[in-house]
């Protein structure tokens, strides 16, 4: 690389005195990078997103930094968001995403298993990963959505599949209710 190779890839090299640096065969030199891109920083890889970064790669799937940043969101999530919400979230930590981007990782997470598609009849797909077994009460005054686990239930599952000679893979409970108004009697 030639001087002018340098300067249009934004670095710039001058003689130093010699005792100031290093040592380069014999001359020293000062070199100033500038123009660097500096990119978000890469977020903590959880066990979660792990076992999504994983499946990406087991299906040949480059697992690049913003379907990390993808992966991290939904794992970080404590509700239900649909893809406006995880790219709101995303965008806060990398504003280059896209929400093309964000439905592209949704569905390729979709498609590998890691993470549910929830369609609540509200017209918005909402997702969580896939990490633990547990049904959903949807309420319909709010939209709120309320994960739940009954023992009693899903024994009284298991009973049924077996009785028909069937062992459950996956069951997916949805109940859509509205709240008792608790001052009536």
């Amino acid at each position: 690389m030639v001087s002018s190779d340098y300067k249009k890839a934004g670095i710039s090299i001058a003689p130093i005195a010699y005792d100031d640096i290093i040592d380069l065969n014999a001359k020293a030199y000062k070199i100033d990078i500038v123009n660097i891109p500096v990119y978000p920083p890469i977020p903590m890889v959880t066990p979660c997103c792990k076992n999504i970064e994983n499946s990406c790669r087991m299906h040949g799937v480059k697992f690049t930094p913003h379907r990390m940043l993808v992966a991290q969101i939904i794992c970080e999530s404590d509700d239900h968001p649909d893809a406006e919400e995880i790219y709101e979230r995303a965008s806060k930590k990398d504003p280059k995403i896209s929400l093309a981007t964000i439905y592209r990782s949704l569905f390729l997470f979709e498609q590998y298993g890691v993470i549910y598609k929830l369609e609540l009849g509200d017209g918005k797909a909402r997702y969580e990963i896939k990490d633990h077994a547990h049904h959903h009460l949807i309420d319909l005054h709010d939209g709120k959505i309320i994960e739940f686990n009954n023992k009693d239930l899903n024994d009284t599952l298991n009973r049924i599949a077996d009785s028909l000679g069937y062992s459950i893979v996956h069951c997916k409970i949805e109940l859509r209710a509205i709240p008792i108004d608790k001052g009536k009697s």
